[in-house]
């Protein structure tokens, strides 16, 4: 689940390219938490470190072919677990009043986000 946390964001980067600090702040990890996980990931080949042309404190995080095929593979079994724990205990309805409530939801975000 650790990787998935950091692949996930990593692979719908913009830019494919975040910096770490930004990465942690999207998954809510701690700085420490953050370099652990992306140096084991480093070890296994999922992503590389690169030094940050603005800050030379900062790194940013890039996502390796092997990484791209490692999400490639876990996001449908991630979706299959979602469903499962989320939609399959739903009636239709209830499905379908989840989907108004959280559209409801999302643009009040998207409202307030400005």
């Amino acid at each position: 689940m650790a990787d998935y946390a950091l692949l996930a964001p990593l692979s719908e980067s913009v830019d494919g390219v975040p910096r770490a600090r930004d990465l942690g702040a999207e998954v809510g990890w701690e700085r420490s938490r953050l370099s652990h996980q992306i140096s084991r990931m480093e070890k296994r080949g999922l992503v590389t470190r690169e030094a940050c042309v603005d800050d030379a404190r900062g790194s940013m995080v890039r996502l390796t072919e092997k990484g791209r095929d490692a999400i490639d593979a876990a996001e449908p079994k991630h979706a299959e677990y979602v469903r499962k724990l989320v939609f399959d205990p739903l009636t239709a309805e209830e499905t379908h009043l989840f989907g108004d409530l959280m559209d409801r939801i999302l643009d009040s975000v998207e409202r307030n986000a400005r």
